[in-house]
């Protein structure tokens, strides 16, 4: 009795989730029961990120709240900005592995 191949995960269900439900049939993308097509006109990305993680959209104090804290998280500490200024410049061309190098090196650091 031969199996038919079912290419890549198609029509296989992975997990249940609260956060999201995708529909690629009826091309639906929904995030905690809000359309991706409503977020994206009408939410920031602080707001949709609220949404991820409280499961709700914030009010006008929480999202300031909100983007207050995600400001001062991502603050780069004078070490980080040192090492960053110590790399090579990198070349004017779309080619150059610099930037990359660069990514390479400082990001460990951050953690």
């Amino acid at each position: 009795m031969a199996q038919d191949v079912i290419p890549g995960l198609e029509g296989i269900p992975i997990a249940e989730s609260s956060i999201s439900f995708v529909d690629g049939q009826a091309s639906l993308l929904e995030y905690r029961g809000i359309s991706i097509e409503e977020l994206g006109e009408a939410s920031t990305f602080e707001e949709t990120s609220h949404l991820l993680l409280f499961g709700k959209l914030p009010t006008a104090t929480e999202l300031g709240q909100f983007k207050d804290e995600l400001c001062h998280h991502r603050r780069l500490k004078y070490r980080i900005i040192d090492l960053i200024k110590c790399q090579k410049r990198p070349p004017w061309s779309p080619h150059s592995s610099a930037c990359v190098e660069a990514t390479n090196t400082t990001c460990p650091a951050t953690s």
